[in-house]
């Protein structure tokens, strides 16, 4: 697999990623839906969020600016 497919794979991973995140937060929230907890739980998941999104816009740069060294043809 070259460079180039590697990183819009990684980008397509992490900039998919936010979509999954409050799936996975739903269950926090229901045992944890007020309180100190509970708030850390959703900021640390903004966290997450925020991560990789940033994450994915750097593999997605990389993609586009990486050259292969054997360009498939």
């Amino acid at each position: 697999m070259n460079k180039k497919k590697q990183f819009y794979i990684l980008s397509a991973i992490f900039l998919g990623l936010p979509f999954l995140i409050p799936f996975l937060l739903a269950p926090f929230a229901a045992i944890f839906p007020t309180g100190d907890k509970g708030m850390n739980i959703v900021f640390g998941f903004i966290f997450l969020e925020i991560i990789s999104v940033v994450s994915g816009i750097i593999f997605l740069v990389k993609g586009l600016v990486s050259k292969d060294i054997n360009p498939i043809k």
